[in-house]
């Protein structure tokens, strides 16, 4: 029972925070409303870019988000790195599947904690007035609902994404054709700024690299970050990843889950 107990607080805990910061080391990201671009084959035409460089992230992650709700989406984001967690190093894992219907008015997503003492799953459901959660460690199930909606700025990726561009100074290494899309990759080895990308009480990052594609309306489809940091003496690997899945006005049902959650949100 004590254990039971013990888990029950650290799910009630993590409730009042799930889904609120998006996928990063730390909390904190971008984003915000923007408009679209247009092409360019150095991607100067896109939001947020002079020159072929990234120079206002803001505009940027604006574009995408807004692309992202204007269209309805699925994407995926996936963390893997080593932190220090009550005082010992532990390798984690995050990943968080989001599907949102066209205009945002409906979406879910699930949210997976992996590492040290097991895996933590949170399944969200919502509309523009209400946002329900149901966490769950091991067989202890806890419900949370919130008379809001979830920040879209988490559902697009862009509080995410957010964190590792800012001050990156990306530049454009290239743009081609693909599935009737303008697509610019743009590059940097640029460390994140943001003191919430890596974890806390780690060396100078090294070997940094991250490489994003981004379309001619400026929505993000694809961001890989990786690279090392010594952690306590020894050298850690990290990899930060997003993937813009469809744009193709996905459905979204309300699970029946969710049901008990509104009978007993004033139990």
């Amino acid at each position: 029972m004590q254990r039971s107990s013990l888990a029950a607080l650290a799910l009630a805990l993590l409730l009042v925070t799930a889904g609120c910061n998006g996928l990063a080391l730390g909390d904190g990201g971008d984003g915000g409303d923007g408009s679209d671009g247009g092409d360019g084959a150095t991607g100067s035409a896109l939001p947020g870019v002079e020159d072929g460089e990234v120079t206002n992230t803001t505009a940027l992650l604006a574009a995408h988000q807004q692309g992202l709700v204007d269209a309805g989406f699925e994407n995926r984001v996936r963390v893997n790195a080593t932190v220090v967690q009550q005082d010992r190093v532990t390798d984690v894992q995050r990943s968080q599947q989001t599907v949102v219907e066209a205009g945002g008015g409906e979406y879910q997503y699930r949210t997976v904690n992996g590492g040290g003492s097991g895996f933590v799953r949170f399944d969200h459901w919502g509309n523009r007035s209400v946002w329900v959660t149901r966490g769950q460690v091991g067989n202890t199930t806890r419900y949370q609902v919130r008379d809001q909606a979830a920040p879209m700025r988490s559902l697009s990726g862009a509080a995410l994404l957010g964190t590792y561009l800012n001050g990156s100074a990306a530049t454009a290494a290239e743009t081609r054709e693909e599935d009737g899309r303008t697509l610019t990759v743009f590059e940097t080895t640029t460390p994140p700024a943001d003191a919430n990308a890596l974890p806390v009480n780690r060396s100078q990052v090294e070997a940094y690299e991250a490489r994003f594609v981004v379309d001619s309306q400026g929505r993000i489809h694809t961001f890989v970050a990786e690279g090392s940091y010594e952690l306590r003496g020894e050298v850690r690997t990290f990899r930060i990843g997003y993937e813009t899945q469809r744009l193709d006005a996905p459905s979204v049902s309300q699970p029946d889950w969710t049901g008990e959650a509104l009978r007993n949100r004033n139990g």
